[in-house]
């Protein structure tokens, strides 16, 4: 019996382990114990997550809830530590670029425990970014590395990793958008919030880079008078609303300019697909947009996913520029070809290289 402890922490990790466990749970060797570090104990931004794909709930909630980022780091490492030693498995899984990644690949290597790294190999090549020290520890403590584009491999390649060590089954995040955007109801969508198809922007903003207050007006006065020529949904991420309020900053909302609360994975996949474009920070929204088609305006200095730019399906922008860039792209057509984040079944390969260990 092969024991695997699977480490989460926010809500994008929810959506891939959930689309991994399934295939995990076909294998009778393996014996999988889920563990979320309440690392986004938000309700909109985990809770309904569960609820909406009727996930059980994590077999172990560490319920650690500290903005504080040296507190949050350190209590979290203690106490997946403590879940290690108590259930010795031979594999943890971890995914991404968050504290709860870096974390839990810390607290495995101190046990000599081997670690899988879901969604690894990618580089900004920012150094300033927390999610690009995490990677790069995660990275070289991993015993298995899980890439999702050829180019992640490449990177790997370039700082010296083993071919042996890296395996490139693509993007779970495509396995979930395949299996998931069924469910779209896209009706029903639009008339909640007062939509029409291909009439509007998803507008999504959390980055920390962005979450300061010279930038994040900027943006926002960006966005204003974008609104004048189209409508623009705005799901606000708790930290950057609880930010905005600490930081003072208004936020003006006008017929064609709301503000609404977190949307739930499908009505993001719903929003993306009858959006016009859109206009984001994140690494997940850029590829979910890709994958249903729809271009993306990145507010960024750089982006991981260089692969959809050499597509000339997103583009970065300064916040001073999304007008432009709007105006530029409003008519382009993008070419999607998602082979370059595989094929629509990386969990059933991962899952079938982890029954291999077994």
């Amino acid at each position: 019996m092969l024991n695997i402890l699977t480490i989460i922490g926010t809500r994008p990790q929810i959506i891939k382990s959930n689309i991994l466990s399934c295939e995990l749970k076909k294998n009778k060797n393996i014996k999988e114990t889920i563990v979320d570090t309440g690392q986004h104990y938000d309700y909109e931004m985990s809770k309904i997550f569960y609820e909406e794909f009727g996930i059980i709930e994590p077999d172990i909630n560490l319920n650690i809830r500290h903005s504080n980022q040296t507190t949050q780091i350190s209590i979290m490492i203690q106490k997946i530590d403590q879940v290690i030693q108590e259930l010795t498995p031979d594999y943890i899984i971890v995914y991404g670029d968050t504290n709860s990644t870096f974390c839990a690949a810390l607290a495995a290597s101190i046990n000599k425990t081997k670690i899988c790294h879901i969604e690894s190999g990618l580089r900004s090549f920012n150094k300033n970014m927390q999610e690009e020290r995490n990677r790069i520890v995660t990275d070289h403590l991993s015993e298995y590395l899980f890439v999702p584009t050829n180019n992640a491999k490449l990177n790997l390649i370039k700082e010296g990793f083993k071919a042996r060590k890296i395996k490139n089954y693509g993007d779970l995040l495509l396995d979930a958008s395949k299996k998931y955007s069924n469910k779209i109801c896209s009706e029903l969508f639009l008339k909640k919030y007062n939509l029409n198809k291909n009439k509007f922007i998803l507008l999504t903003i959390h980055r920390q880079e962005n979450i300061n207050k010279d930038t994040l007006n900027e943006i926002l006065e960006s966005i204003l008078k974008l609104s004048k020529k189209i409508k623009i949904i705005f799901p606000i991420h708790p930290r950057t609303k609880r930010l905005m309020q600490v930081l003072n900053i208004k936020f003006i909302e006008n017929i064609n300019f709301k503000m609404i609360s977190p949307l739930g994975y499908i009505d993001t996949l719903c929003a993306i697909k009858n959006s016009k474009m859109i206009i984001t920070d994140s690494g997940g929204v850029q590829r979910e947009a890709y994958f249903l088609k729809r271009f993306s305006i990145i507010i960024r200095k750089e982006t991981e996913w260089i692969e959809i730019l050499k597509q000339k399906s997103s583009v970065l922008v300064r916040p001073k520029d999304i007008c432009m860039a709007y105006e530029k792209f409003f008519d382009h057509k993008i070419k999607n070809k998602n082979i370059i984040f595989g094929d629509g079944k990386a969990a059933k390969k991962i899952a079938n290289f982890m029954e291999s260990l077994s």
